[in-house]
């Protein structure tokens, strides 16, 4: 039989496959990326409760030079490294609303593509349609994970860390497949997670699960193993420093304690409770919720996030691990060549870094934000545990992260609305006929107000008597002889739902007396309110 055309020229048939996939692969990388950036820009802005809290302030704050360590208005949040929010904060001073929004969507753009290159690298390497089709598509089922949807364009920053981590793993999956005798790539790879921890210590759970399993990308290889680990692991401190180190360094001098509030009953900083200071309000209770923690937080997902939403990612994650664990031990004995030998290393290193990571997780946080990772991943890991049964398992895992994308339910993790082109994303009207120059304002209440105090005159004063769970022993009688030493004007912010707690002004020795609203881009839930207040 004559051979067939494709056969007498490989070459040219390789070129041809080239050139028709080259299209869809820019679309997967480039204009999908930028279409999402700019959806942050035509959604909802953002304001979420958190942005109003602490992001705007603490950038604006440490901008500005108005941080001061006996003033939290955004509780323990007003301690958090405030880098990512400066960059924030300037941009919001300069920019106009929707250019903020798209820069806050690049980090999604970045997550997508990353997802992309993961999924060409780990299973569909072919330079032809079909695998570029296939590898957009994992891309696709992983960025539109419901709490990926509810935080594009905000400042939670969740996707930005995902970003880091994801870049990395990207770097060390291509260091093992393509055979890298180096270690520039592992280092590349700690230093990205390093950084990530600094900006936000969240991620770090990214950086102890990866660390724990460097050694098996090295199989039979002790030397190497041990180098590669050594090498991640100091590359990680450096990045962590790189980000973090400074501010770590002024919280040790500030307070004896350099993550301060958190495990202050180590450290025993004066100014915070002698607690660790973790929101635990979202741990499983028991060992028998901690094992089947992500049945319990699927059919009730009020238990792991503040609103309601569904997405069976999680889940999906979690059973891969232990079924791509039993796998692997059932084809332990198949004869491999170098190069899927190389793919089982990295398979193994995922399965064992992300459940080292997960079991962080769920024993410091179990926020399912700060498990954005697991979720854009999933439908990834469900592929590589399909690829272990390739006659079956392929048209199964497809199955399943179909059903996992079309029952979906995303949900809004607090929206405001446009106002105009040369808007800022977070901008606020006081009261004129209220506004004065040297006056002390006295926060009342536990929503959160932080984000109006650079709106106030720069020779206002601010005292935060707010109901808040960081309060320091002997707080309450500080802040009295504080208010009751001041012989200006003085007035009480206070949120249009928490009036009647005006009346712990009396407490004080003060009584407020007509209130206005304060109109603003963050009125969550209502505005908050400026009222007048006098000596009793």
């Amino acid at each position: 039989m004559q051979a067939s055309w494709s056969q007498r020229y490989p070459a040219i048939a390789d070129l041809q496959r080239t050139l028709s996939a080259r299209p869809l692969h820019y679309l997967f990388l480039y204009a999908i990326p930028l279409a999402l950036a700019l959806a942050a820009a035509v959604l909802p802005p953002d304001a979420n409760f958190d942005l109003a809290n602490y992001h705007w302030y603490n950038g604006w704050a440490f901008l500005t030079g108005h941080m001061r360590p006996g003033f939290a208005p955004g509780g323990n949040a007003s301690y958090y490294n405030p880098l990512l929010d400066a960059a924030f904060a300037w941009a919001n001073m300069h920019l106009p609303e929707r250019a903020v929004a798209f820069l806050l969507g690049l980090a999604h753009s970045a997550s997508f593509a990353l997802l992309y290159l993961l999924a060409r690298t780990l299973a569909f390497r072919a330079r032809t349609i079909a695998d570029v089709a296939a590898a957009g598509a994992i891309a696709l089922a992983g960025i539109t994970a419901a709490v990926s949807i509810a935080e594009i364009g905000t400042t939670f920053y969740d996707a930005f860390g995902a970003a880091g981590v994801l870049l990395a793993l990207l770097l060390l999956a291509r260091h093992t497949l393509d055979g890298d005798t180096g270690i520039t790539r592992v280092i590349l790879a700690g230093a990205l997670l390093g950084l990530m921890t600094g900006f936000k210590l969240t991620n770090g759970v990214y950086a102890a699960g990866f660390a724990v399993a460097i050694p098996f990308l090295s199989p039979n290889r002790p030397a190497r193993a041990l180098a590669c680990t050594a090498a991640f692991a100091a590359s990680a401190f450096a990045g962590l420093l790189a980000t973090g180190g400074l501010w770590m360094l002024h919280l040790w001098h500030a307070f004896g304690n350099p993550i301060f509030p958190y495990f202050n009953n180590i450290f025993h900083a004066s100014h915070g409770p002698l607690n660790d200071a973790r929101d635990v309000r979202f741990l499983p209770h028991g060992w028998l919720e901690t094992v089947f923690y992500p049945f319990i937080f699927t059919v009730h997902p009020l238990r792991t996030i503040e609103v309601a939403m569904r997405d069976f990612r999680f889940l999906a994650f979690f059973l891969a691990l232990p079924a791509g664990a039993l796998l692997l031990f059932a084809n332990r004995n198949r004869v491999r060549s170098p190069q899927d030998s190389r793919h089982r290393a990295v398979f193994v290193f995922l399965l064992i870094g992300l459940t080292v990571s997960y079991a962080g997780w769920l024993a410091v946080f179990a926020i399912r934000r700060y498990g954005l990772v697991f979720e854009m991943l999933a439908p990834l890991m469900i592929l590589l545990v399909g690829l272990e049964r390739p006659e079956l398992g392929r048209k199964v895992a497809a199955g399943v992260i179909v059903a996992v994308v079309l029952t979906t339910m995303p949900a809004t993790m607090g929206r405001g609305t446009w106002t105009n082109w040369k808007a800022h994303l977070v901008d606020a009207q006081l009261p004129k006929e209220m506004t004065t120059a040297n006056s002390e304002v006295v926060m009342i209440g536990w929503r959160p107000k932080a984000f109006l105090v650079p709106f106030f005159p720069e020779t206002a004063r601010f005292v935060d008597a707010g109901v808040y769970k960081m309060r320091a022993p002997g707080a309450h009688d500080q802040i009295a002889r504080q208010i009751s030493a001041y012989h200006g004007p003085q007035f009480a912010l206070v949120h249009q739902t928490e009036v009647p707690d005006l009346a712990s002004l009396r407490s004080f020795g003060l009584a407020a007396g007509d209130c206005r609203p304060i109109h603003s881009t963050l009125d969550i839930k209502g505005p908050v309110l400026l009222c007048p207040a006098k000596p009793i």
